[in-house]
């Protein structure tokens, strides 16, 4: 069984004309831009220097349950975006949001 091609184009020109089309479509195809590796702070004492407060706050903040935190061993660390998300969540606790009458 023979394939037959209906086109006034030759063969050689077609696959030119089929490979300039892929090569096109793939140098326009968007790249994924790479997800850049979170900022850890390890540490109470780097975590309440990011966020303007003493490490006993953070402590507190940390043993309650307030902010979210990893664990390795004996050492605390936290991630500068997760910390943003909570506190922007709870914003008021830090005074940044104050009450108008």
């Amino acid at each position: 069984m023979q394939n037959v091609i209906l086109s006034s184009v030759s063969i050689p020109d077609l696959v030119d004309l089929i490979a300039c089309e892929i090569e096109t479509r793939l140098h326009n195809r968007e790249r994924p831009t790479p997800t850049p590796e979170p900022q850890r702070l390890y540490g109470d004492r780097s975590a309440a220097q990011y966020l303007g407060c003493t490490p006993l706050t953070i402590q507190k903040l940390r043993k309650s349950g307030e902010i979210p935190y990893y664990r390795y061993g004996r050492k605390f660390y936290f991630i500068t975006s997760e910390l943003d998300q909570t506190l922007k969540v709870s914003a008021r606790k830090f005074g940044k949001h104050q009450k108008t009458t």
